[in-house]
């Protein structure tokens, strides 16, 4: 069985995976995991912890 969005979520949280999260507006986001829930990611960015709402995220991906 194929990892869930939480499985996926978790592991970069522990790993403190650096990510990068576009919302539909077409902005962009980089940062670590802080915490999330059914509706919500808080990423701790340069600029300080942001809270993005999952139904404005048009993707989310580990930084390459």
């Amino acid at each position: 069985m194929p990892p869930t969005l939480t499985d996926r979520l978790n592991k970069w949280r522990k790993e403190e995976t650096e990510v990068l999260a576009s919302t539909t507006n077409g902005e962009k986001f980089e940062g670590v995991i802080d915490w999330f829930d059914n509706y919500n990611i808080s990423l701790e960015t340069e600029d300080g912890e942001i809270v993005l709402f999952k139904g404005t995220m048009t993707y989310i991906k580990p930084v390459e």
